[in-house]
C-alpha cells in the first residue's frame, strides 16, 4: 500500500477520490502544485472556490450526469493561479459502481491549450492571408481507388480570388471533385497533376483558355505543386502584363527594324567604355572598322553638356580608304545607371562632291560663255598675223630672221591650240554620237600614242577586253585618250611602261590609263580637274578639265587611284 500511496502523491496530475455524496475522501497535492498555493478540498463544492466563474454553470450541469454513472473524459475548465491568472485543466471522471467512489484525475493542459490557441490564431491568420491574396489559390486531396491509383482530386480549400476566377462560391466548390469542378480539363492537365503528386516537382504552366469560365482575353500563370496527399495550385492573372509585354516586344521590334534597316548610319555608344555596342548595316558597310575608335572619340568630344548633339559634321574613314564626311545627330540616354549615346549619321560625302562639282560646272559654264564670245575675235587677228609671218618667211631679204619667224609661228600655233582646248570646254555644242567599239578606237589611235611615247622612251601596253560597244563621238574620245596618255607620259621617267586597259564591270565599259610615275599628292587630287590648275611649268591646266568635260558629254565618270607606284585614270561609261 505504501507504494501506491507514494505513486498517488508523486503524480504530476491531480488525483481525487470522492464518494457518491460529493465528499472528498482523499486527494494528492497535484492541484496545489498546479495553482501555486495551498488547496483545501472537503467536498465537491470546494472545487468551485478555485474555478473560473464562467465555468461553474457548465460544471453544475455535469454533476447530475456524473451521479447517474456517466463517465467524463477530456472536460476542460479553468482554475485560478496564485498570481490571479487562470490555468486550463483537463478532467477525466470515472465511477466505481461496486464501491460507489468517484475517481477524478485533473491534468495541467495550459501549455497545450495555449499552443492550440496559437495554432488556431496562426491558421486564422494564414487563411486570412490566403483569402485576401490577389492570386487564386486552391488545395486538393487525392482520391484513390481500391488499388491505390489516383482517380480524382477533392477540393479542400479555395480562397476568395480563386472562387471569383472560377465563378463558384466556397460552399459550391469546397468538397467537390476536380472532375466536377472542371469537366473540360484535358488529359494533358491530368498528366501534369499526376506528375506533381507522384514526383513532388512543381510545374509552371501558362494557361490562356483553361475552361469555359475563363475568357479568351485572359492569361494566367499557373503553378502546380505537391501539398500533403494532394496538390495545390496558384493562379496569377497576367493578362495585362502579357499585353504590356507584347506591346513592348512589338515596340522593340519596330525600333530594331527602324534602327537596322534605316538608310542613315545608326549606332549606339557606351559612354563609359567609349565603344560602339550596336550598329546597323549601313554603318558597318560605310565606315572602316579600324576607324571606329577615332570616330567615337571625335563624337564624344563634340557632345555638349546638355547631351544633345545636332547636325555636327565630322570626317571618317570609308571602307574604300577615302575620307568621308557625315552629319551626326544624337542624344545621351541613361539606362540601368549607365549612359549611352544614340547617334544617327548621314553620309554627305557624295553631297560634298556634288557641291564641288556644281562649283566646277559653274566655272565651266562661265568659260563656255567666254569661249563662245571671244574665240572668233581672238582667232581672226591670229590667223592674219600667221599669214603675214608665213609671207615674210618666203622673203629672201628676211632670211636672217627665219628662226625668229619660225618661233613666232610656233607660238601662234601653241596659242591656237590653247584656244582650241579652251573651246572644247564648252558644253553647248552639238556632237553626233555613234555606237563604237572602244577597243577599236584605242587600236586606231595607237600609232599616234606610240609616237608620243617613243620620244620619251615609254612602252605602251594594251589590255583590251571591252566586249560591248559604247555610244560616243569618236573625235572627242580620241582627244580624251590623247590628253590622258600625254599626262601619263609626262608623269613618268624614261623607260617606264604605260598601260591602256579596257574591260567590262557590271554592264559598264571601263577605260583605264595607268602610268608608273610617282603619283599625285593627295592634296592635289581634288583640284586637278579645275580649269587652269596645273603643277607643270609649261602646262595650261586645261587638259584634264577637257577630259572631264568630254566624259560628262558622254554621261561617264572619271575616277582616280594614285599611289607612289603610279596613277590610274578610270573612265566609266
Amino acid at each position: 500500500m505504501d507504494h501506491f500511496k507514494n505513486l498517488f502523491e508523486l503524480s504530476f496530475d491531480m488525483l481525487v477520490v470522492m464518494d457518491c455524496n460529493g465528499r472528498v475522501v482523499h486527494y494528492n497535492s497535484g492541484l496545489q502544485k498546479m495553482l501555486g498555493y495551498p488547496v483545501l478540498l472537503n467536498s465537491m463544492k470546494d472545487f468551485y472556490t478555485y474555478m473560473h466563474p464562467d465555468d461553474i454553470a457548465s460544471m453544475d450541469a455535469l454533476v447530475p450526469q456524473l451521479i447517474q454513472g456517466r463517465e467524463l473524459s477530456g472536460y476542460l475548465n479553468r482554475f485560478r493561479c496564485v498570481d490571479g491568472s487562470y490555468k486550463w485543466l483537463q478532467w477525466n471522471v470515472s465511477l466505481d459502481q461496486i464501491n460507489m467512489y468517484f475517481y477524478v484525475i485533473g491534468r495541467d493542459v495550459n501549455h497545450q491549450k495555449s499552443f492550440e490557441q496559437h495554432l488556431a490564431a496562426q491558421e486564422l491568420w494564414y487563411r486570412s492571408c490566403l483569402d485576401n491574396l490577389l492570386d487564386g489559390f486552391s488545395y486538393y486531396k487525392t482520391v484513390r481507388d481500391e488499388g491505390g491509383d489516383i482517380i480524382d482530386y477533392r477540393s479542400e480549400y479555395m480562397n476568395d480570388t480563386f472562387c471569383r476566377m472560377m465563378n463558384y462560391s466556397k460552399d459550391e466548390a469546397v468538397g467537390r471533385l476536380w472532375s466536377q469542378l472542371f469537366p473540360d480539363f484535358t488529359e494533358e492537365i491530368r498528366a501534369v497533376l499526376k506528375q506533381v503528386t507522384s514526383s513532388g516537382k512543381p510545374v509552371l504552366r501558362q494557361e490562356r483558355v483553361y475552361n469555359k469560365w475563363l475568357t479568351d482575353e485572359e492569361s494566367y500563370d499557373v503553378l502546380y505543386y505537391k501539398m500533403g496527399d494532394g496538390f495545390a495550385c496558384s493562379w496569377r492573372n497576367v493578362t495585362e502584363y502579357r499585353r504590356a509585354q507584347e506591346h513592348l516586344e512589338l515596340s522593340n521590334l519596330k525600333f530594331t527594324s527602324a534602327f537596322h534597316t534605316n538608310a542613315t548610319m545608326n549606332f549606339l555608344i557606351d559612354l563609359e567604355t567609349a565603344t560602339i555596342i550596336e550598329m546597323n548595316q549601313k554603318f558597318s558597310q560605310t565606315i572602316r572598322r579600324g576607324h571606329y575608335s577615332h570616330f567615337v572619340n571625335s563624337i564624344m568630344q563634340a557632345i555638349p553638356a546638355q547631351g544633345l548633339l545636332e547636325n555636327i559634321e565630322l570626317p571618317f574613314l570609308r571602307q574604300s580608304g577615302d575620307t568621308g564626311y557625315g552629319v551626326i545627330s544624337g542624344e545621351v540616354l541613361e539606362m540601368k545607371d549607365k549612359r549611352y549615346f544614340l547617334a544617327f549619321a548621314i553620309d554627305i560625302t557624295e553631297l560634298r562632291k556634288a557641291k564641288k562639282h556644281l562649283l566646277l560646272m559653274d566655272k565651266l559654264n562661265l568659260l563656255s560663255s567666254m569661249a563662245a564670245s571671244i574665240a572668233h575675235e581672238v582667232r581672226n587677228p591670229m590667223t592674219t598675223i600667221k599669214g603675214f609671218l608665213q609671207l615674210m618667211q618666203k622673203n629672201t631679204t628676211l632670211a636672217s630672221y627665219r628662226d625668229t619667224l619660225n618661233l613666232m609661228i610656233s607660238e601662234l600655233d601653241r596659242a591656237n591650240g590653247i584656244i582650241s582646248e579652251y573651246l572644247s570646254l564648252a558644253n553647248t555644242r552639238f556632237v553626233q554620237k555613234e555606237r563604237k567599239q572602244l577597243d577599236v578606237l584605242v587600236s586606231n589611235i595607237l600609232p599616234l600614242l606610240e609616237a608620243d611615247a617613243a620620244y620619251s622612251n615609254i612602252l605602251i601596253v594594251l589590255d583590251l577586253h571591252a566586249t560591248e560597244p559604247v555610244t560616243v563621238e569618236e573625235k572627242e574620245i580620241r582627244q580624251l585618250l590623247l590628253n590622258l596618255t600625254r599626262n601619263a607620259i609626262e608623269a613618268m621617267e624614261s623607260g617606264g611602261e604605260l598601260t591602256i586597259r579596257t574591260r567590262m564591270n557590271q554592264g559598264n565599259v571601263i577605260l583605264e590609263v595607268a602610268d608608273q610615275g610617282h603619283g599625285i599628292p593627295k592634296e592635289h587630287i581634288e583640284a586637278i580637274f579645275t580649269p587652269f590648275y596645273t603643277t607643270k611649268e609649261t602646262g595650261t591646266g586645261l587638259g584634264l578639265a577637257v577630259c572631264r568635260s568630254i566624259a560628262e558629254h558622254h554621261g561617264a565618270d572619271i575616277e582616280i587611284e594614285s599611289s607612289e607606284e603610279g596613277t590610274t585614270f578610270r573612265v566609266v561609261f
